[in-house]
C-alpha cells in the first residue's frame, strides 16, 4: 500500500509542479488523504486542517518506506572488506 500511495503522492506533486493552475488538485488531495486513512485505519480529528492531514499521511508513507529500506539494506548489504 505504501508504494501505491507514494505513486499517488508523486502524481499530485507532478500536477502542482508542472501545471500553472492545476484543476481538481483539492479533490485529488482530499481523495488521497481519505483513501490512505481508510486503507491504514488512520483517524483524524474533525477540526484538523487538510494540510496537517496531508503531512501526517506523508509522514506515514515515509516511515513505511524507510522501514522497507532498512529491512532490505540489512539483508542485502555486502560485508565490509
Amino acid at each position: 500500500d505504501a508504494l501505491r500511495f507514494a505513486e499517488r503522492l508523486n502524481s499530485i506533486h507532478n500536477r502542482l509542479a508542472h501545471q500553472l493552475e492545476p484543476i481538481g488538485i483539492d479533490e485529488a488531495t482530499i481523495g488521497f488523504v481519505n483513501d490512505l486513512a481508510a486503507a491504514v485505519s488512520m483517524r483524524f480529528e474533525d477540526a484538523l486542517p487538510l494540510n496537517i492531514r496531508m503531512a501526517l499521511c506523508i509522514g506515514y508513507i515515509c516511515s513505511v518506506l524507510q522501514g522497507i529500506e532498512r529491512a532490505t539494506s540489512l539483508r542485502f548489504r555486502n560485508p565490509d572488506p
